[in-house]
């Protein structure tokens, strides 16, 4: 395996493990009996959906669209999936009946694994000829200082009005 191969994999790869922890989330979700474990595990997923979107959004999403223009529409639709996911996100009650949280959380988390399937099938897969070498770094140094905002509880600490995709001027502003 050339170098170039082994660095498109890594990045696909880190972004398939996010997506495989968000089904694991998912699964504990939907597996726990106790509300405040449900809610531990979707807020949980929430912040890492946040970092997640962001390495997306501000950096793979535009250098996939500039490397291989034409995955573009593909890409534009990815967009507006996270636009509908972010929107789904915002109507959760988070603090209401726990019924009906579980019953947003799991439409939700059809919706995200409906995002991860295109992803994977049909973005991804698109992708064996992109060098994606470039941007491996980068996704890692803004994925750590992202982590490390959440940990610090700063940025990223989820809430229904947090808009995922929005940069950290724009969620000042906001």
């Amino acid at each position: 395996m050339d170098l170039n191969n082994q660095t498109r994999q890594y990045v696909l790869k880190m972004l398939q493990l996010d997506h495989k922890r968000l089904n694991d989330y998912f699964v504990q979700f939907d597996q726990s009996y106790l509300p405040a474990h449900k809610k531990s595990f979707a807020m949980t997923a929430l912040n890492e959906l946040a970092v997640h979107a962001h390495l997306e959004e501000e950096i793979f999403y535009p250098y996939v669209k500039t490397a291989k223009p034409s995955v573009a529409v593909l890409i534009d639709r990815s967009v507006r999936q996270h636009a509908s996911i972010d929107s789904l996100i915002r109507t959760l009650d988070l603090d209401g009946d726990p019924d009906l949280f579980e019953k947003q959380f799991l439409e939700l988390a059809d919706k995200i694994k409906d995002h991860i399937r295109f992803e994977e099938l049909q973005i991804f897969v698109q992708l064996a000829d992109v060098d994606l070498g470039a941007i491996g770094p980068v996704l890692d140094k803004r994925r750590d200082d992202l982590m490390k905002r959440e940990s610090a509880g700063n940025e990223h600490q989820f809430t229904p009005q947090t808009n995922l995709y929005a940069s950290e001027d724009q969620q000042k502003s906001a």
